[in-house]
């Protein structure tokens, strides 16, 4: 359903209700502001996703957002001139090369862990590690700047999945507890972890972990998916007050065109 031009699902109007009681705290009572240190997972195939995804994030020219990291695949690396055309997007552009990555893994779970305890060992305290997918486009810094000075230790978008777990597009760990992930989990936690989830998909597995850490979880809306996107006007406030960006789940063709739309490119 759209109200006021802003996709709400019926089912999650309770939630809805309370993020926005959470949300109004956040402004009364703000915690010290953190950078958000983004880590991207791609490859060389993803090259243009990732090109678009990177534009709209530097167009936001946020401050809260702190270095950018590129976990770059083994099996798919970036050429040189790959990696100095994305720098010309962003100078300061790091790119990680742990290993291959592939999709619901148990190596690819480690793999993300130790991108996470790299960028956090790079970090403050109260400082963000946000994990970030190629096909994720910007469009608005509102939700973001909230992020930045909210109380929890792990954010992640919840309507995608019924609020059962963080959508694996973008969510974001406080660096502490991303620092702390790759020393305390186990490989035998790891595998209890997928085994209870019925899944190694990573968004699922790593949310479970951060629930069992019984740290302060925030899940709200981040990310408009397929369903969404086409519906919405996104010159309306609402809009852009409750979502950050787009998602292009199975849908990745649509990236280019909305990145058009939205004067990203």
């Amino acid at each position: 359903m759209i109200f006021f031009g802003c996709p709400i699902d019926i089912r999650h109007l309770s939630r809805i209700a309370a993020d926005q009681i959470r949300r109004m705290s956040h402004s009364f009572y703000p915690k010290p502001a953190g950078k958000i240190h983004f880590v991207y997972f791609s490859c060389a195939r993803d090259i243009d996703l990732l090109t678009l995804s990177l534009t709209s994030l530097v167009t936001l020219r946020s401050h809260t957002i702190g270095t950018i990291y590129v976990v770059a695949d083994s099996k798919g690396p970036f050429s040189q001139q790959q990696e100095n055309d994305l720098r010309k997007i962003l100078p300061g552009l790091e790119f990680l090369h742990l290993g291959k990555i592939d999709w619901a893994s148990v190596e690819t779970l480690k793999t993300e862990l130790s991108a996470f305890a790299i960028a956090a060992s790079n970090a403050s305290a109260v400082d963000f590690i946000a994990k970030l997918d190629s096909d994720v486009l910007f469009f608005d810094k509102t939700k973001l700047q909230e992020v930045s000075i909210c109380a929890a230790d792990f954010v992640g978008d919840g309507h995608y999945s019924n609020y059962k777990y963080a959508q694996g597009g973008l969510y974001f760990l406080r660096a502490p507890l991303a620092a702390s992930m790759v020393k305390t989990v186990t490989e035998d936690e790891l595998t209890r972890t997928i085994e209870q989830c019925g899944t190694n998909a990573e968004d699922q597995v790593i949310s479970a972990l951060a629930k069992r850490r019984t740290c302060r979880i925030w899940l709200t809306r981040l990310m408009l998916f397929p369903n969404e996107y086409e519906k919405v006007d996104f010159r309306k406030r609402c809009v852009r007050n409750e979502f950050s960006s787009i998602h292009f789940v199975h849908q990745k063709t649509d990236m280019p065109v909305y990145a058009k739309r939205l004067g990203i490119t």
